[in-house]
């Protein structure tokens, strides 16, 4: 079975089926699968090639998340239901994600 990124009220963000410090299951967000498959367009998106959802990066790398969401839902209509928050959740969950972002920051870039 899938772990699912969730949200516990208390302690934010994380991946799995129960949050590792109150043990609580907290509210589901979405499934890993679609946080693997949504990390893997971020980092195209923010990495490689806004350009091709037609998104807008500002000189110092910000894109706007509503923007993003949008952008990302109308060209993969599997992500209808994509608001920006996810992404927030998706990196306090996500290791790989939190690199990325940080990498961005390194290099004078924001997110």
């Amino acid at each position: 079975m899938d772990n699912m990124l969730r949200q516990c009220r208390a302690h934010g963000h994380f991946s799995g089926t129960n949050c590792a410090v109150c043990n609580e299951e907290g509210k589901f967000i979405m499934s890993d699968r679609e946080a693997n498959s949504l990390g893997r367009i971020l980092a195209l998106v923010l990495r490689h090639a806004p350009e091709k959802f037609g998104v807008d990066m500002d000189i110092n790398g910000w894109v706007n998340t509503r923007e993003l969401s949008e952008a990302i839902g109308n060209q993969r209509r599997h992500y209808h239901w994509l608001r920006g928050w996810h992404f927030e959740a998706i990196a306090n969950a996500d290791e790989k994600v939190i690199g990325l972002l940080l990498q961005k920051i390194e290099h004078g870039n924001e997110v």
